[in-house]
């Protein structure tokens, strides 16, 4: 008949072998640590001139694969934006099959540069729910099937956004005359966006025009409230503190109302000069290259790899010998 063990000794049982087991991982370890070292002592010559190879390796290749960076800015006016994403696409794609006549045609002077073209929205959910209920409706929309952080970056949802960034990554310097601005008259040579673009210029300074002459009107009304001509008298404080005087109150919000209008109106004029208006240039940005840390850790790995490997080798030859003599 089996005697059991209190429980206090089966107690003391698992803390004795959870303390051995905890020795023996310990002492694994150790060993582990030293059989590195002493690996790194022997073979210490062959790594250090593989790190210096690496090093060496990697900074040359850096300097011939230099990667440059060009970010431009832009408003697509008019509901281009469509127009253009395609037109960027196309050019990368002329860059990508070396079309050099292509892209010399549109005035890029040193088109062997160019590495890759692209353009992503600048995403701004809050600038595009603003105000804006159809945009709202339309996230609600799609967001049913989906998270929201996929819905804003979804590239239907990318079309929508006000400001979009081009980036042009080019292996040498660039500079704005020779590819910027070729590239820009190249997006902006559409003639259907053209005429749209002219309508609009022209309606926008008849607006400016009809606004001016509305708050000239409403000035000239103020001016005879100021000199005494209004039925109040001559006294121009109760212009401005008599609440139940609400002519005066109504002229005043409606200039403040033309002075809005009429400084929106000529932003507008400004922002459709063009119809890929650029706002902000950044050239010659230079990429950090991960090349130089890369190498001499690969070289490193690939050594200690082939070393190992080597050494398991002659140890598996030497049993499967012994076994044979055995």
């Amino acid at each position: 008949m089996n005697q059991q063990l209190p429980d206090k000794d089966l107690g003391e049982i698992d803390l004795n072998q959870l303390t051995q087991k905890i020795g023996k991982s310990i002492g694994n370890f150790g060993y582990f640590i030293f059989n590195s070292i002493q690996f790194f002592i022997k073979h210490g010559i062959a790594i250090v001139l593989l790190l210096i190879l690496g090093l060496a390796a990697g900074f040359y290749l850096s300097s011939v694969q230099k990667k440059y960076d060009h970010k431009i800015i832009v408003l697509p006016n008019f509901n281009s934006t469509e127009y253009l994403y395609n037109k960027i696409n196309l050019l990368n794609i002329k860059i990508e099959d070396k079309d050099t006549v292509f892209l010399k045609s549109i005035g890029i002077k040193y088109p062997e540069k160019l590495r890759e073209i692209k353009i992503e929205a600048i995403i701004d959910p809050y600038d595009f729910v603003n105000g804006k209920e159809s945009n709202m409706e339309m996230l609600k929309l799609i967001a049913e099937d989906g998270s929201m952080e996929k819905v804003v970056k979804d590239e239907m949802t990318s079309m929508k956004y006000e400001y979009h960034q081009i980036l042009i990554i080019s292996k040498d310097k660039i500079n704005r005359e020779n590819t910027v601005d070729p590239l820009m008259n190249f997006l902006n040579n559409n003639s259907y966006f053209t005429l749209i673009q002219k309508n609009e210029v022209e309606n926008l300074k008849n607006k400016i025009k009809y606004t001016e002459q509305t708050l000239n009107q409403v000035n000239g009304i103020l001016d005879n409230f100021s000199n005494g001509d209004n039925k109040y008298g001559s006294d121009s404080k109760l212009m401005y503190y008599n609440n139940e005087n609400s002519e005066i109150d109504n002229v005043l919000k409606t200039k403040s109302t033309l002075v809005s209008e009429l400084g929106y109106y000529k932003l507008e004029l400004v922002n459709t000069e063009k119809i890929i208006r650029e706002l902000s240039i950044v050239d010659n940005v230079q990429r950090e290259a991960t090349i130089p840390v890369m190498l001499p850790a690969l070289f490193v790995g690939l050594y200690i790899f082939i070393v190992f490997f080597i050494g398991f080798y002659k140890k598996q030859k030497t049993r499967q010998r012994s076994e044979i003599t055995a």
